[in-house]
């Protein structure tokens, strides 16, 4: 293909026992050995008439077993992903995704980052500038974000949360289906920031049945709430450490206790995941 002539790097990147040390899981979903954690969320029963919390424990209990036998499994009629799609919508009502905490009523109203309910779409494309592991990445750039950094390269779009078009839950799943349909190695979000756009993204994935890694392309500055969510069901976790205190994340992104949660967000990311950090 192309990609591997215009991307050596990236073509051997999974050649690279480094590589594979830290990214084993990951290369065998890329190359079909295994499946997407998301997608084997998909097949874990949940009873919708039964308590949320009690069924969430037990589903993810359900799913580390399944993931770690690499259990094949038909998709369930209603699954530990719509569960986990459904209480991530919870927070439209009072929106507690990021670490603003801001309890905005995005039904009605646009949260701090700026978003609503439906989430705008700035671009989609075959990436080929991410880390060679990733490409060809299948990235989809959300608009709006939740920080504020006074350097941001894409200031374009993460402080307009209306540029690109309006994706409802149909739309979005078109562009992933698009970008898996030209042999990308992941689903890759990103933006701004995918952390506000959370509920339309699983809406998104419990509809689908292909295949592939998710990475998350986040600045992790999320909720524990945020991150029991979004637990289970990413293959790579690829993050911006921009700072190493919560000073400079005041001054220069505009948000409080910085260090303090993104530092908890790897440690919970490690272990249901695979990382690749940015340190910025």
């Amino acid at each position: 293909m192309l990609w591997q002539f215009l991307r050596p790097d990236a073509a051997a990147a999974f050649d690279d026992p480094g590589v594979r040390k830290v990214l084993g899981r990951y290369i065998d979903v890329a190359e079909g050995r295994s499946r997407a954690r998301w997608l084997l969320a998909r097949t874990v029963e949940i009873d919708p008439e039964e308590d949320q919390a009690k069924e969430h424990a037990r589903g993810l209990k359900e799913l580390d077993r399944i993931v770690a036998e690499d259990i094949v499994l038909p998709i369930a009629q209603f699954s530990l992903l719509d569960l986990k799609a459904r209480m991530a919508a919870e927070h439209y009502a009072s929106c507690e995704l990021c670490e603003r905490r801001c309890s905005a009523d995005r039904n009605v109203d646009r949260g701090v980052c700026g978003a609503g309910t439906t989430p705008f779409i700035s671009s989609s494309f075959v990436h080929m500038g991410e880390e060679p592991e990733l490409v060809p990445s299948g990235t989809v750039f959300f608009s709006g974000c939740n920080l504020r950094c006074v350097f941001c390269q894409n200031h374009d779009i993460s402080r307009n949360p209306s540029a690109g078009e309006p994706a409802d839950t149909v739309r979005l799943r078109e562009a992933f289906m698009a970008l898996i349909d030209r042999n990308v190695r992941n689903i890759n979000v990103v933006g701004g920031d995918p952390i506000p756009q959370l509920p339309a993204i699983l809406k998104a994935l419990a509809g689908m049945d292909e295949n592939v890694p998710l990475v998350w392309n986040s600045n992790i500055y999320l909720t524990t709430e945020a991150m029991d969510i979004l637990d289970g069901l990413v293959d790579v976790w690829l993050t911006d450490l921009k700072y190493g205190n919560d000073d400079c994340g005041s001054c220069f992104s505009g948000i409080e206790r910085y260090f303090t949660v993104v530092t908890r967000n790897h440690r919970l990311a490690s272990r249901h995941g695979e990382l690749i950090i940015r340190h910025l």
